[in-house]
Parts: structure tokens; C-alpha cells; sequence
């Protein structure tokens, strides 16, 4: 039976990205102590940007609404305040 998921494109990540696949929030939560999203962007296989922004410092957890995307795989890059760069293969369905 295939199995459906975040494939990480980093071994030490610091970020959790759940539910995936994504129907219309996808939540992004640290797993390290300390760390915050400064920044994130989604983009479709193409590498063309769907979705940006820069994230209020004093939000810990960060909830994206994906509804308005069509249905397929995109890219997620997440920058933290140190500078380490995430990326999560996202499926919206």
C-alpha cells in the first residue's frame, strides 16, 4: 500500500509541516527550541511562486491557507530568524 507524506528535503530540520497531504491549512510548528519562521514561500513544480511572505516575530506557529490552490505537488521553503533554510514537498488535494 503506497504511503502519502512530507518528504523532507533536509535531515536536521527544525520545523513540522502537518497535515500532508493538505486540503486547506497547512500548519508549520518548531521542533527546535527557539527557532521561528522569519520568512516562507510556495512554489508549484515549475519554481514559479504561488505564495510569500515574511511571518510576524511574534508568531510561534504558522498556519498557511492553502485553499486557493489547485490540487498537486508544490514546494514549501521555510527561513528561520538563524537563516536555515527548510524545504517540504507539500501535496494539496
Amino acid at each position: 500500500e503506497p504511503t502519502v507524506g512530507v518528504e523532507e528535503f533536509d535531515t536536521q530540520s527544525i520545523f513540522e509541516v502537518y497535515p500532508n497531504p493538505v486540503k486547506d491549512i497547512l500548519n508549520v510548528s518548531l521542533v527546535s527550541e527557539g527557532a521561528k519562521v522569519k520568512a516562507f514561500s510556495v512554489t508549484d513544480l515549475k519554481g514559479s511562486v504561488v505564495t510569500k511572505g515574511l511571518v510576524k516575530i511574534d508568531e510561534i506557529d504558522l498556519k498557511l491557507n492553502l485553499t486557493k490552490l489547485q490540487n498537486g505537488v508544490y514546494l514549501l521553503h521555510l527561513i528561520s530568524n538563524d537563516g536555515v533554510q527548510s524545504h517540504y514537498k507539500v501535496i494539496k488535494h
